[in-house]
């Protein structure tokens, strides 16, 4: 019986090892977030077991840079690289740390023009076993950019997160190839336009009722501007000039009448007497004789009209 207790104990360890490892040990996952310049910003994250070696910053940057310069001679293309962080996790009551690494890749992709061009530095040999073996494998571009290529086809795509999906490694290794295209700045205004449409409808409702209110402000202030000026033409055509308040006094004097006399009645001063009398004097209406320190205004009979 203890035997066969022993057996039993003793299979159900050799059973449960391989579930405690899948608990403790996974695959790593690769996430590169691709920048409109051509860099990816690269986060890596894996869990290990707790006694596991543990990389460091200086053996990570030493990896990467080994990786870099096997790429470079891959592409031809001057590339650098460099440790951005690189933290560990234990979560309580756990026998495993979770790992995560940040790398930032200057001239990770071509660029050709309006177009982004990733997979070329895959072909460098065991490119993914120079990191952290096999694992899955996540891309994401810019929001400016659509996808006009992707070789091999992705496990998973969605264009609206802008992120491509693979399994695995392997699937990368051989003849990978993804084009992004910029998308079109006119296409791009349209999508604006039609995604605001309602806002921009009511914008131009206001802006139409706003230019119908002026036009009728205007029209209405200009009827009422003209009727004033109507009145008051009419007012001062019906007025006496000076001049002729001043020949319709002589008139009424018998036809001749001291300059200080014109004044006084008149209300006018001095000045303004003698300038009017000057301009009747030069029209021939009057004539003005001195008589001591005085004037006298002699009217000359004429044509009202020609007043």
């Amino acid at each position: 019986m203890k035997t066969f207790m022993l057996i039993a104990t003793a299979s159900l360890l050799l059973l449960l090892i391989p579930y405690a490892t899948v608990l403790c040990e996974s695959q790593p996952t690769y996430a590169i977030q691709i920048g409109s310049d051509g860099s990816a910003k690269w986060t890596v994250t894996q869990t290990l077991e707790i006694n596991s070696s543990i990389e460091t910053l200086e053996t990570l940057q030493n990896r990467i840079t080994l990786l870099v310069e096997a790429s470079e001679s891959t592409t031809g293309r001057a590339m650098a690289a460099s440790v951005d962080s690189l933290t560990f996790t234990r979560p309580t009551n756990s026998s495993y740390i979770e790992a995560e690494y940040k790398f930032q890749w200057e001239n990770f992709c071509e660029i050709l023009d309006t177009h982004i061009v990733i997979g070329d530095v895959f072909r460098s040999p065991n490119f993914f076993d120079q990191l952290y073996g096999d694992g899955e494998v996540y891309i994401t571009y810019p929001p400016q950019y659509v996808v006009q290529t992707v070789q091999p086809a992705p496990f998973t795509r969605n264009d609206s997160i802008q992120t491509l999906k693979w399994l695995g490694t392997k699937d990368l290794q051989n003849g990978t190839r993804i084009v992004l295209t910029q998308e079109s700045t006119t296409l791009s205004f349209i999508d604006t336009l039609k995604g605001n449409a309602v806002l921009i409808a009511g914008l131009l409702a206001i802006a139409a009722g706003s230019s119908v209110g002026f036009y009728i402000f205007r029209q209405y202030k200009k009827k009422k501007s003209k009727a004033p000026e109507n009145v008051e033409f009419r007012s001062l055509a019906g007025m006496e000039s000076d001049e002729e308040k001043t020949v319709k006094l002589i008139r009424s004097a018998g036809g001749s009448l001291y300059q200080s006399a014109i004044t006084n009645q008149l209300g006018f001063s001095k000045a303004k007497t003698s300038q009017l009398l000057g301009i009747l004097e030069q029209k021939g209406v009057i004539r003005r004789y001195k008589k001591g320190r005085d004037k006298i205004v002699v009217l000359l009979e004429k044509d009202k009209s020609e007043i």
